[in-house]
């Protein structure tokens, strides 16, 4: 098997090479989005209606099921192992992306292209260069031994690619991304986050499932209350029930009693359950590969806990609650933290009594201007311009 491998990536790395030849269209407009979605940055700024130039803007997919939904929608959408996804994969002059071009399009496909890397979100937990425990992924990636190095340099050739632009949404921000990227990123510019312009504004989804659960979250009567934990990197290839320090029942009751209801949204990047009994009738669990942020301008209180969601949720002005019952075992065996991060994060809660009490006195949240440069429903614009003013 793992000279099958070797002899495969040999042949991608080859044709890698070959690709960058192709001439290649800068009004042709590639996007992507990984774990078979569609979702991130990238969907909101091609669901952005401003065509200036008459750019082209196609969306590729590992998933059929996604193509179908939007070429029904009016949007050009191909299968990326089709022929027509290989061909606009070579043609197209713009990747525009969340993570990196492998994760969310094709790497094998990119060469000659200019990269958008429109992230998604950053600032809490440490990644890229600045991660700093040695049993870590990134750690591993960047700061391993030379067989480590090029092991990965092989096989995952997408982690250390260079990128012509990326975004964020602060100083502050910018700061902690020059660290992380290093030399990687060509220019980092402050725009703001396409995603969340949705939390500014009205809007209905041209996606008929996202419609329905915008409608539900829309007409709810009851207080609605989202936890949205992210992932341990130690059981990220686990499928198992995650260990979440909470009364069920005890909750349910308080939401009975206070006319809420708690929904949770796992993060996509592990597979996991969470064992509620069934008379929990107050405590929904959504999709955990659904978009939330069109639905994140309903909520009336989230918590989380080093997601950096919280940065989003900010712009709603209501309140936040991060919930560190496990802190340091995370910072120990996962990922240590940010300085920032940790003043801006609060009220914590370590327990789920103090959780409780937090939830009967939610407190406002910090000043969104404290990590937001902006704060309107533009940044989608503000990203093609800027994209429209460099390489088109």
């Amino acid at each position: 098997m793992r000279i099958k491998a070797t002899i495969k990536y040999l042949l991608l790395h080859i044709m890698h090479f070959f690709v960058g030849f192709v001439p290649r269209d800068r009004k042709i407009w590639i996007f992507g989005s990984g774990n078979k979605k569609f979702s991130g940055n990238s969907k909101w700024l091609f669901l952005h209606n401003s065509n200036r130039m008459n750019i082209r803007k196609i969306w590729l997919s590992r998933t059929k099921e996604i193509v179908k939904i939007l070429k029904t929608k009016g949007f050009e959408a191909y299968y990326l192992n089709s022929l027509k996804g290989c061909y606009y994969a070579v043609r197209g002059g713009i990747y525009i992306f969340n993570v990196n071009t492998n994760y969310d399009i094709s790497y094998f496909f990119s060469n000659g292209a200019k990269k958008i890397n429109l992230w998604h979100g950053i600032g809490g937990k440490k990644v890229g260069l600045d991660s700093d425990l040695k049993n870590n992924y990134f750690y591993k990636l960047y700061h391993g031994n030379l067989r480590q190095k090029i092991h990965y340099h092989f096989f995952c050739p997408g982690e250390y690619e260079k990128y012509d632009m990326m975004i964020c949404i602060s100083e502050m921000t910018k700061k902690i991304m020059t660290s992380v990227f290093g030399k990687r990123a060509k220019e980092i510019i402050i725009t703001g986050y396409p995603c969340n312009d949705v939390l500014l504004k009205d809007f209905d989804s041209p996606l008929e499932e996202e419609q329905k659960l915008i409608e539900e979250f829309r007409t709810n009567q009851k207080k609605t209350i989202l936890y949205m934990p992210t992932f341990r990197d130690t059981k990220i290839h686990k499928s198992e029930s995650m260990d979440i320090p909470i009364d069920w029942k005890k909750l349910n009751s308080f939401l009975a009693k206070n006319n809420s209801i708690f929904v949770i949204k796992l993060h996509p990047v592990r597979e996991s359950t969470l064992q509620i009994p069934t008379t929990c009738k107050n405590i929904q669990v959504l999709n955990s590969l659904i978009d939330v942020y069109p639905i994140l301008k309903y909520v009336d209180i989230l918590i989380t806990d080093y997601s950096t969601v919280c940065y989003d949720f900010m712009l709603c002005n209501k309140p936040i609650i991060y919930f560190w019952y496990d802190y340091k075992e995370y910072t120990k065996k996962n990922r240590t933290l940010y300085q920032d991060f940790i003043e801006i994060a609060e009220p914590i809660a370590k327990t789920f009594d103090e959780l409780l009490n937090l939830l009967k006195n939610p407190k406002k949240t910090k000043d969104p201007k404290l990590i937001h440069k902006y704060i309107d429903s533009n940044s989608s614009q503000r990203v093609y311009e800027k994209i429209i003013s460099k390489f088109v």
